[in-house]
């Protein structure tokens, strides 16, 4: 059994988004020395439910801030991306994470966010 933590990055005070985002750092690197064994990173946009809107570039820098412990989107919003782009980009991620990365995608959920990309939302009775 592995056990891991899904980080959303909550922000409903309005705090600055690097306040924010170094808080999530030290919390990866104390799970890395509470024993988990990976972390996966929401993304969301144009929110305070959840501010990550560049889980690869927080994903990098939480791999630079540990040794050990595998990180990963979950999930990237695949709609929202260029998917050969966001299969290059994970891959850089993986390298530089001395292949610690986990790519995760999904369809996304929230209409709002994928709206504001000209993207069309996701029937969430689609199977």
């Amino acid at each position: 059994m592995q056990f891991g933590l899904f980080m959303e990055w909550a922000n409903r005070d309005r705090r600055p988004w690097r306040e924010i985002f170094e808080e999530g750092i030290r919390e990866a690197v104390a799970a890395e020395e509470a024993g988990f064994d990976f972390i996966l990173l929401a993304e969301h946009h144009f929110s305070n439910y959840s501010e990550d809107p560049a889980p690869l570039i927080a994903a990098l820098e939480i791999a630079r801030a540990t040794s050990r412990i595998r990180i990963g989107t979950g999930v990237a919003v695949l709609p929202e991306w260029q998917p050969l782009r966001l299969a290059e980009e994970m891959a850089v991620v993986d390298q530089l994470s001395g292949g610690r990365f986990i790519a995760g995608i999904g369809r996304g959920f929230v209409p709002f966010e994928q709206e504001r990309f000209a993207v069309p939302a996701a029937d969430s009775r689609a199977v």
